[in-house]
């Protein structure tokens, strides 16, 4: 986790002759959390492998996403939520404010508002606040669209509505985004132009879990299967593991009995994301 102090991600450049691989998204480049970098530093310290370490406004729960010298992230300012731009040489590029408020979330046991990490495109970052904000960037800090989640899939910032905040990466995928959007008032997975933030679809993804319950509080982010020119969206969450077609979000495939109905766990929310 991002704290108070960003330093880990400069040992990765400070031992190889030239920039690693982009790290475009929190699962890397094939959406599979693997890198094909060699040789890199397995320890690290206050006192060892740390090249330069540079000071945030406030915490943050957020991976950065690297391109090039760039990096990007989010972190807090007070009850804001920053996107950060710092070089690989650990010199801020740039922030901006993203929105925030007085929304609840549970602190070191389930992350806060900064919590979703970045993804980009190398032309384009891509990003979203727990407060609902899902904008994209250029390179030089200039919002290119917008839109509120909460606004328009219900409103999850609010009350008790979802106790951890909105957790949710979007995926980045050839050209879309894809953002699963998982409360208790919307149980969604939707596709957008990355370029545009055009809704291209929308879907609904089921479940039968009772009411009263925290299974429909998903803090997961969905992925991307890859497999010669097949690929398929994956989402975990509320009970189910399911599977989705790129191409209209339908339906391919749910795996059940994640929570047993014979023994029915009533506080098991998905956060492993």
């Amino acid at each position: 986790m991002l704290r108070s102090v960003l330093a880990l991600v400069s040992v990765v450049f400070s031992f190889t002759p030239a920039f690693a691989d982009n790290w475009p998204q929190w699962r890397g480049p094939k959406n599979d959390g693997h890198s094909a970098e060699t040789g890199l530093v397995s320890e690290w310290g206050p006192d060892k492998n740390i090249v330069w370490e540079l000071k945030l406004p406030g915490s943050g729960s957020s991976t950065p996403c690297i391109w090039g010298d760039r990096m990007f992230f989010t972190c807090m300012d007070g009850g804001d939520v920053l996107l950060m731009s710092v070089g690989t040489d650990g010199k801020e590029k740039w922030r901006k404010v993203l929105g925030g408020g007085n929304i609840r979330t549970m602190g070191d046991e389930g992350g806060n508002l900064a919590t979703a990490s970045c993804s980009t495109d190398g032309k384009l970052v891509y990003v979203l606040a727990g407060s609902g904000k899902l904008a994209a960037f250029d390179f030089e800090g200039k919002e290119i669209w917008s839109m509120d989640l909460a606004e328009k899939y219900g409103d999850f910032t609010k009350g008790n509505v979802i106790q951890f905040g909105g957790h949710w990466t979007p995926v980045l995928h050839k050209d879309r985004l894809y953002v699963a959007v998982m409360h208790r008032q919307a149980q969604k997975l939707i596709a957008l132009t990355a370029a545009t933030g055009k809704e291209l679809w929308s879907v609904d993804r089921k479940s039968d879990s009772p009411p009263r319950v925290e299974s429909p509080d998903v803090y997961c982010s969905p992925f991307v299967w890859e497999k010669g020119d097949k690929s398929l969206i994956i989402v975990h969450g509320n009970d189910y593991c399911t599977a989705h077609d790129p191409a209209d979000g339908h339906e391919v495939w749910r795996v059940t009995e994640l929570n047993p109905k014979a023994n029915y766990n009533r506080t098991w929310p998905a956060r492993a994301a």
